[in-house]
């Protein structure tokens, strides 16, 4: 886990903010609460390994695409679900990916 001061969390609401905490990976979220999860405070992030192009990102993070951005070599995860037909509310089950 990553972000767990509680200061320092609400402080910083990105979780990038706390990547040093990583070990030459990023702090991502990793939300307990899909309706509320301001920030890392609470246990709300995790360490992550940075992913190709291609690879799901956002997993179990219970938040959309653009909050798992850094997760990714190249700055980019997107959804990888169809709207109309499957719920792509978030990343999870791998809904999102890398581009």
């Amino acid at each position: 886990k990553c972000g767990l001061t509680a200061g320092d969390a609400e402080a910083h609401k990105k979780p990038v903010h706390f990547s040093s905490e990583c070990g030459g990976g990023v702090c991502g979220y990793a939300c307990h609460d899909a309706r509320y999860c301001p920030s890392c405070a609470g246990g709300n992030c995790k360490c992550l390994a940075r992913l190709p192009p291609g690879a799901p990102c956002g997993l179990k993070s219970n938040r959309p695409p653009q909050y798992s951005n850094y997760e990714c070599t190249s700055g980019k995860c997107l959804f990888a679900c169809d709207a109309i037909s499957d719920s792509c509310a978030d990343c999870n089950h791998g809904k999102c990916s890398c581009r």
